[in-house]
């Protein structure tokens, strides 16, 4: 239940903040992964509380301060950012101005984590094939090895795979007669054309 309510109250904050400026592909809020897993999150409002010198809460406090004394059926982005500039000045002495280049400063830097993050993954990604090849390598290996220390085993092998081999290539013989049949079924029921009467059966 507290899980909900603070998901109710996280996306009207980012409605307003995605009016004051647009982050794409920033995680605005903490919430762990878009998929529900507990990934790394790079969380917006932290890092420009930080750099404005306020805590988060402050931050997420004063915008949605601002939210509340905004029209809701008239929203206006500019008058949104000065009411938001108005109040940081107000309550913790921030020059107007100051909040914008720290979101713009935030914003790169969070993109510049962002692209390193997917760096990381794609390099583990590249790690992780790697040893899963050579693991199938390795097994494929010890299989062959004691298939030839089997000869027998080899030979059962063999046929068996030749057996499975022509029970596909006789089941796809069958399907193929089947779809040929099913075919000339149709063309046999489909209406055949007649060509229109122009004899004059009038009299003259």
């Amino acid at each position: 239940m507290l899980n909900r309510t603070r998901k109710l109250i996280v996306i009207p904050l980012l409605l307003v903040v995605l009016l004051f400026v647009s982050v794409p592909g920033i995680a605005l809020a903490d919430d762990g992964g878009a998929d529900g897993t507990d990934g790394p999150r790079i969380n917006f409002f932290e890092v420009v509380a930080e750099s404005l010198g306020i805590t988060e809460e402050q931050l997420r406090a004063v915008f949605s301060e601002a939210k509340d004394a905004m029209d809701p059926e008239n929203p206006d982005r500019e008058a949104f950012k000065a009411k938001v500039e108005e109040l940081l000045n107000t309550q913790y002495g921030i020059e107007p101005g100051t909040l914008q280049t720290v979101m713009d400063e935030a914003r790169a830097q969070i993109k510049e984590q962002i692209g390193e993050q997917r760096a990381i993954l794609k390099e583990n990604f590249a790690e992780r094939k790697a040893v899963m090849q050579e693991n199938f390598e390795a097994k494929r290996a010890k299989i062959q090895e004691w298939l030839a220390a089997h000869p027998e085993m080899q030979e059962k092998f063999e046929a068996r795979q030749e057996a499975m081999k022509e029970k596909f290539e006789e089941r796809k013989a069958e399907m193929q007669e089947k779809f040929e049949n099913r075919k000339d079924r149709l063309q046999q029921q489909r209406p055949r054309k007649t060509r229109p009467n122009n004899t004059d059966n009038s009299t003259g």
